[in-house]
């Protein structure tokens, strides 16, 4: 997992390391380990994730509720017309797996 965010998401990985673990990601090579673990851990709202907030989940839920409570009263509802649909905050988020072999050969290639 590691080796894939830092090859296609280094800066979304740089700034979640740091803001949420107060580490620094050109420190990864001492202790790979660590930061494996650390990156393995990070929250579904983390940039790397998609950066997706329960905030932001909860705000598309009221205001989609909102859009339906309001054209619950319309004569588009009576007909079954129009019907509001919520926002998708999903972004397709590729597969971030690596097996050990794919790791180390990716490791090594950084530590020339």
């Amino acid at each position: 997992m590691l080796g894939n965010l830092l090859h296609e998401k280094p800066d979304e990985l740089r700034a979640d390391m740091q803001q949420v673990y107060g580490l620094c990601i050109d420190d990864w090579e001492k202790k790979p380990i660590h930061f494996a673990t650390c990156a393995a851990q990070l929250g579904a709202d983390a940039r790397v994730n998609g950066s997706i907030s329960v905030e932001s989940l909860l705000l598309s839920a009221i205001e989609f509720n909102t859009h339906v409570s309001y054209w619950l009263k319309t004569k588009d509802a009576q007909k079954r017309r129009n019907v509001p649909k919520p926002i998708s905050l999903k972004p397709d988020v590729a597969s971030t797996s690596m097996t050990i072999d794919q790791f180390e050969k990716f490791r090594e290639s950084k530590m020339r």
